[in-house]
């Protein structure tokens, strides 16, 4: 595939021009150095499987959560849960990693890219969209957040001619935003790794060897507030800001009124002051406690 044709992956291109036969049917039957880092990347993509399914169970099985997997289950016609299409996801997602490798493997896929592409030429159904999802930028960006970058980054990296120190830092530098974001342990973990294995640019495997160092509790503290910083979400803090204010205004006006109330009731000093305190906490935390189920429900 000439640098002409190359899809540009950061701006939307549809799927099937990229599906070319001159593409896929040109990758040589001998292992070479793309096809033995694809099949490396590919032990990244099974952590992503893995660890991705945690969190996204993690976040699922709070009390909001499991309400919604309950009414879900009440309500739908197909009596499926957000937990039903969480297995469903990932079991897919393991799947296309298992399929990816054949590809490479048998020496029918170059690299991971064709061989992506060639599991969405040879595939319906749930594979097929899971490969276009990595090859379209379109149906990911559509979806808010862009779920999967650091994978379409690590495709584009392993599946170079040569292995791009450029390349090798930006998909560190995603990989960095994706733990900040999720607090994810084993899939930065394992992008740091193999960047540090493959690359020969020394400032950029000692640039992974410090990430490394960092999640293993020995990071800077530079990096710790950047990953502080980049993991504030601007929209739930000023969602928080603004319920603070909202629940501590209305508890201390119930405070206040409290205070008064007992006053003419005759009860006053520290038996006062308790009781009208028992009133503003009992208006505010039903308030903060409404206002973030609310929130994970709107704003997630």
């Amino acid at each position: 595939m000439t640098e002409a044709s190359r899809p540009n992956h950061y701006n939307y291109t549809p799927v099937e021009p990229w599906c070319e036969d001159s593409d896929v049917s040109s990758a040589a039957h001998s292992e070479t150095p793309s096809q033995k880092m694809s099949l490396s990347a590919l032990g990244v993509w099974e952590t992503y499987a893995l660890e991705g399914e945690k969190l996204q169970e993690r976040n699922e099985t709070g009390v909001l959560g499991n309400t919604v997997a309950y009414l879900q289950s009440k309500f739908s016609s197909d009596q499926k849960t957000l937990h039903d299409d969480r297995k469903k996801k990932w079991a897919v997602e393991k799947q296309l990693v298992s399929e990816l490798r054949k590809f490479l493997k048998n020496g029918e896929a170059k690299n991971l890219e064709i061989a992506l592409r060639l599991v969405y030429k040879t595939f319906l159904g749930p594979l097929k969209d899971r490969a276009a999802f990595y090859l379209d930028d379109h149906l990911r960006y559509s979806s808010g957040y862009s779920e999967g970058v650091i994978l379409r980054y690590l495709i584009d990296f392993v599946s170079s001619p040569k292995f791009d120190s450029e390349k090798a830092q930006k998909l560190m530098h995603k990989t960095f935003e994706f733990e900040s974001k999720t607090n994810a342990i084993e899939i930065p973990k394992a992008v740091y790794r193999l960047v540090k294995e493959m690359i020969d640019d020394k400032a950029v495997q000692q640039q992974a060897e410090q990430e490394l160092l960092a999640l293993n509790g020995k990071a800077p503290l530079g990096r710790s507030i950047d990953k502080v910083v980049r993991g504030i979400n601007l929209e739930e803090f000023a969602f928080d800001v603004a319920t603070m204010r909202w629940a501590i205004g209305l508890g201390l006006g119930a405070r206040k009124l409290g205070l008064e109330y007992f006053k003419r009731k005759g009860i006053t000093g520290w038996k006062g002051i308790a009781a009208a305190h028992g009133i503003g906490i009992g208006v505010e935390a039903p308030l903060i406690f409404g206002a973030n189920t609310a929130k994970e429900l709107f704003l997630r």
